[in-house]
């Protein structure tokens, strides 16, 4: 690919990295709106990963089905450490939290060829929809919990796809 195809894209990486360190307002809804879809894309992607359907880890975590619909969902925020905690101890897997600094995370959007892979891959939206959302209003729009349960842990392109998954998704949560 030439530099010159490359340049719109590496403009895109700076701006979306500028405006997580510049745009207070930005970043507070960007940082919570991917922690949202990342915790609800974990517990989805390991839940399949074990075959089990919603109403079965809802009776290991000793909460109900429909708390375990919501939870999966990309844009529910109303989680507890304890209600996670709990689904990860019904899944069988390990609760990690990890705090990373912002000018981390910016430096690694301007050090990608292509974060628009990354942002679509793991939140089915590209980087200028999801900029678009957020700028307008701040909300990823109730289509965007859907997207994410289209990728196949199982499934070689899908794969692929996880590879560009943040690392928590990976392991048993949500990349």
């Amino acid at each position: 690919m030439s530099s010159q195809l490359l340049t719109p894209l590496l403009g895109i990486d700076e701006e979306l990295a500028d405006l997580l360190e510049h745009d207070d307002d930005f970043r507070r809804r960007f940082i919570r709106k991917f922690a949202q879809a990342e915790v609800a894309a974990e517990i989805r992607l390991l839940r399949k990963k074990r075959k089990l359907k919603q109403g079965q880890v809802a009776e290991l975590a000793h909460t109900g089905q429909s708390a375990i619909s919501r939870i999966e969902k990309a844009d529910y925020d109303g989680w507890t450490y304890k209600t996670l905690i709990g689904i990860a101890e019904a899944l069988r897997a390990r609760l990690r939290i990890r705090f990373e600094p912002i000018e981390d995370v910016a430096s690694g959007y301007r050090g990608l060829a292509s974060v628009d892979q990354v942002v679509a891959t793991s939140v089915g939206r590209t980087k200028h929809e999801l900029i678009d959302e957020i700028e307008v209003d701040g909300y990823f729009g109730p289509e965007f919990s859907d997207r994410t349960a289209l990728i196949d842990p199982d499934n070689a392109q899908d794969q692929q796809r996880l590879d560009w998954v943040p690392e928590a998704a990976i392991a048993g949560g949500l990349q």
